[in-house]
Order: structure tokens, then C-alpha cells, then sequence
């Protein structure tokens, strides 16, 4: 779409994305965010085909998970319980 001015990839294969934008002439362009960061999206922040990488500690999330889990069922099911969990936002100045 030649309107298209940024997209949030959120899903794994950053790599394929970027490959895609450079091969339609849109990498430099498009406004890129994705998250975790990986080697392939720590490349593309560097090189200037990423703008933005989101990233939350995937382990803490998992452990907090499965505490609220088992508190709710030492609850007999009826706790809420809201999980808060840090984040990082990189760019290619704080890489």
C-alpha cells in the first residue's frame, strides 16, 4: 500500500519484514516497530530499518503468570489480580 507510512510487527521473522519493505522501496520510509529484542531486531535498529523495539522481560511476565494462577485457585477461583511488569523501549541511540 503506498499510503502506508509505519506498521507494529509483532509476530517473529523481523528479518523477512525488513527484507520485504527494502524489496517493495519502502524500508527506509515506513515507521518500523516490533518487539523483542533479538539479534536480527538489534541489527535493524542499527541499521536504520527498525525505528523501535518494545521489550518486556518474557520470564518475569511467565512467573507472575502462574503465581496469580495458583492464587486464584487457593482462592477457589474468584481472585483478579492484575500483573504489572516493566518494559524497555530501544532505538538506535540506546543500543
Amino acid at each position: 500500500n503506498p499510503d502506508l507510512v509505519g506498521y507494529y510487527h509483532c509476530g517473529g521473522g523481523v528479518g523477512g519484514a525488513l527484507r520485504a519493505a527494502e524489496e517493495k522501496g519502502m524500508g527506509q520510509r515506513l515507521v518500523i516497530a516490533c518487539h523483542s529484542l533479538t539479534p536480527s531486531s538489534r541489527a535493524g535498529l542499527m541499521e536504520g530499518g527498525i525505528d523501535m523495539v518494545i521489550s518486556a522481560p518474557t520470564g518475569q511476565i511467565a512467573r507472575q503468570t502462574v503465581m496469580a494462577m495458583a492464587a486464584a485457585i487457593q482462592a477457589g477461583g474468584g481472585a483478579d489480580r492484575q500483573i504489572q511488569v516493566p518494559f524497555e523501549i530501544y532505538t538506535s541511540e540506546n543500543i
